[in-house]
C-alpha cells in the first residue's frame, strides 16, 4: 500500500511540473452504496452491509484532453456490523470528510460520450462515530464512540464510468466506484477491522 501511495505522489509531482496548461473541473457528486466492515481478529466477524452515501463537491485538474487528477471533498457516511464471539453485536456509524487524491483518465468524445476511469487513495478524516450494541437482551442505541475509532481513514479507490455531453462543458456524470479500506479503524489493540464501500456515482461536472 506504501507504494501505491508513493505512486500517487510521484504522479502528481510529475504533471504539475511539466509545464503544461492545466484545465480545472467543478462537479457535484452525490452516491449511494454499501458499506461494510472486514475483521481481522479472531472471534471478531461481519455480521453484515450497511447503506452508506457521500455527497460534495469534485476537482478535476486535467493535464490534457485524456488524464490528470481528480480531488474533491466530500462528506461520507459509512459503517457496518460486527459481533464478537457471536455473543455482543454492534452496528457503527461513521461519518468522514473524504479528500480523495486520483488519476482520472478518460477517452476522447465518443458521439456524445467520455468513458472514464479513476485509481488512487482517499485519506478521510472522522467526524463522528456512533455504536448500536447488543448483549444479553440489553441494547444501547446511538452512543458516542468516537474516542474509541482512529482519526484517519485510507482506503484504496478504483472506478469508472461515463460523462454524457448535455452542452458546452457541462457534463452528466454515471459510474462505479470501490473503496477498498486498509487502514485499522479502530483504537483497541486487541480488535482490528477496516471498511470498505461499493457505490454508484451520480454527478454533473462543469
Amino acid at each position: 500500500m506504501k507504494r501505491i501511495i508513493s505512486l500517487v505522489i510521484v504522479l502528481i509531482v510529475l504533471h504539475s511540473t511539466e509545464g503544461k496548461s492545466q484545465k480545472f473541473e467543478l462537479g457535484l457528486q452525490f452516491s449511494p452504496g454499501f458499506t461494510w466492515m472486514k475483521p481481522a481478529e479472531k472471534g471478531l466477524k461481519n455480521d453484515g452491509m450497511k447503506l452508506g452515501f457521500n455527497y460534495g463537491v469534485n476537482l478535476d485538474v486535467l493535464f490534457s484532453e485524456n488524464y490528470g487528477i481528480g480531488t474533491g471533498v466530500l462528506m461520507t457516511h459509512r459503517g457496518g456490523k460486527l459481533s464478537y464471539v457471536d455473543t455482543i453485536k454492534t452496528s457503527y456509524k461513521f461519518q468522514y470528510l473524504d479528500i480523495p487524491v486520483l488519476l482520472k483518465m478518460r477517452t476522447d468524445e465518443i458521439g456524445y460520450i467520455r468513458y472514464y476511469g479513476t485509481f488512487g487513495v482517499t485519506p478521510g478524516f472522522r467526524l463522528s462515530a456512533k455504536g448500536q450494541s447488543s448483549f444479553g437482551g440489553a441494547t444501547f442505541d446511538d452512543v458516542d464512540i468516537k474516542d474509541q475509532i482512529n482519526m484517519l481513514n485510507l482506503s484504496l479507490t478504483i472506478g469508472g464510468g461515463i460523462q454524457y455531453i448535455v452542452s458546452g462543458n457541462t457534463r452528466l456524470v454515471g459510474g462505479i466506484e470501490f473503496n477498498n479500506g486498509f487502514s485499522d479503524l479502530l483504537k483497541n489493540k486487541e480488535q482490528k477491522s477496516t471498511c470498505s464501500t461499493i457505490k454508484l456515482v451520480a454527478g454533473v461536472m462543469f
